[in-house]
């Protein structure tokens, strides 16, 4: 069975993304790491209320990984290469905010806390806490998912005036915060904001008709649309892009249609590709 590691990395001193280990690989005297929590712990600082009734954040971030156990040996690990001897001391970390798979690299001073609290009689902490603070960002998590198809052979057959969904999808790509699922034509997002899409398709197709594309929300046209000329090339090409504003578990498709409203137009898709990416929380 594969071991399936959060993704908690841990350097020392400042800008050090370069020296990113996850915590979980690292073995003292032949005990890696605990897993930790830190789900819930992210703050954007001390919030101070404003004339109008509004709470504001002042200062630094902090959060706070929660582990079952440290030994004290991991302890002194942290202590000497980390902290480079010092209780506390500048990191570089990546950690979660608040949501449960968006991630973000930051410089913190990290606190282990002092040994004088170790349950002596199994030399180990229950729990350990490392407490992070003055948080500058360096870089931040995307949130995206893409669904393609390339290199493809089957026909959606009759494509007629009615909107049907654009099928052949044969793959997901690469994701973060969305569920792509090219076998159901579709893009979930798992978290609200605005987003940015891109659409192209290369395809065969019958002769003289013309082809529409449009991009759709929870099954709802959208405002974007791209086609395919109405000549006489039985190929054709098309793309488009824009904004979306995206709200939580939202799915988002293809839709497809023609000009021609019997039936016997027909369309096999070579290439394409639906990607998301956010680019704004709203």
């Amino acid at each position: 069975m594969t071991e399936t590691f959060q993704r908690h990395y841990l350097a020392a001193g400042y800008d050090n993304i370069a020296g990113l280990v996850n915590i979980e690989t690292i073995s003292v005297d032949g005990h890696y790491l605990a897993a930790v929590d830190d789900l819930g712990k992210w703050s954007d600082g001390s919030f101070v209320r404003t004339g109008d009734g509004n709470l504001q954040p002042q200062g630094y971030p902090t959060t706070a990984w929660v582990a079952g156990f440290a030994t004290f040996e991991q302890w002194y690990y942290l202590y000497s290469n980390i902290l480079l001897g010092n209780r506390t001391g500048a990191v570089t970390f990546q950690t979660r905010r608040h949501e449960p798979d968006f991630y973000v690299i930051a410089n913190a001073i990290l606190d282990i806390g002092d040994p004088p609290t170790l349950t002596h009689g199994v030399k180990a902490y229950f729990p350990f806490v490392y407490q992070f603070s003055r948080i500058e960002i360096l870089e931040e998590e995307m949130i995206y998912g893409t669904i393609y198809l390339r290199d493809g052979s089957t026909q959606q057959a009759d494509i007629t005036t009615t909107p049907v969904k654009l099928t052949g999808w044969t793959a997901n790509g690469l994701y973060s915060g969305t569920t792509p699922a090219y076998a159901s034509s579709q893009i979930t997002v798992s978290y609200a904001g605005t987003y940015y899409f891109w659409f192209a398709i290369q395809a065969t197709k019958t002769a003289s008709q013309t082809y529409f594309f449009n991009i759709r929300v929870n099954a709802v046209e959208g405002l974007y649309q791209c086609s395919f000329p109405s000549d006489a090339d039985t190929s054709g090409s098309a793309a488009m892009s824009g904004p979306l504003l995206l709200a939580a578990n939202d799915i988002v498709t293809i839709y497809c249609e023609s000009n021609d409203a019997t039936a016997g137009t027909h369309l096999t898709p070579v290439n394409m590709t639906l990607s998301l990416m956010r680019v704004a929380l709203s």
